[in-house]
């Protein structure tokens, strides 16, 4: 409400220890080695995020979060050490995998969102970019330098 000049503690904390924490419009979400908690009420509260049926996280270990108020971007690690990238819509858990088909082996390092359809992925082999929330990934062809 003020720009990160005063903080308070949350109520309290996930079941879980979690790792990642962000919002997502008045929302609070956290990863965590069980799956995602979601809290509506400023972290008095806490339930799962994970999704059921089609829309369910493929494993509950989430690595790490990140959010553009609209839509929740999680990745997480298979059994074959591959990274996944997920995406589900922030008012309800329903994933669906979002990985550029390109980099299925990748390491994710970093999402970045910047507005509510363009996000970049940042991995072990290079930069995508998405303009439209994850569904379509486009590789940089920027330059690099100093």
């Amino acid at each position: 409400a003020n720009d990160g000049a005063s903080w308070s503690a949350l109520a309290t904390l996930p079941p879980v220890f979690p790792s990642t924490l962000v919002t997502a419009g008045s929302r609070l979400l956290t990863s965590t080695a069980r799956g995602v908690y979601v809290s509506n009420d400023d972290g008095a509260t806490w339930s799962t995020f994970n999704g059921s049926g089609d829309g369910a996280l493929p494993t509950l270990k989430v690595q790490n979060l990140h959010s553009n108020g609209t839509a929740v971007f999680a990745w997480i690690t298979d059994s074959n050490f591959n990274t996944i990238l997920l995406r589900s819509p922030a008012a309800a858990a329903a994933w669906s995998v979002v990985t550029p088909q390109s980099v299925s082996s990748d390491s994710v390092d970093q999402v970045i969102t910047a507005g509510p359809n363009t996000c970049l992925r940042v991995g072990n082999s290079g930069v995508k970019y998405s303009t439209d929330g994850g569904v379509t990934w486009l590789s940089s062809s920027g330059t690099s330098g100093t």
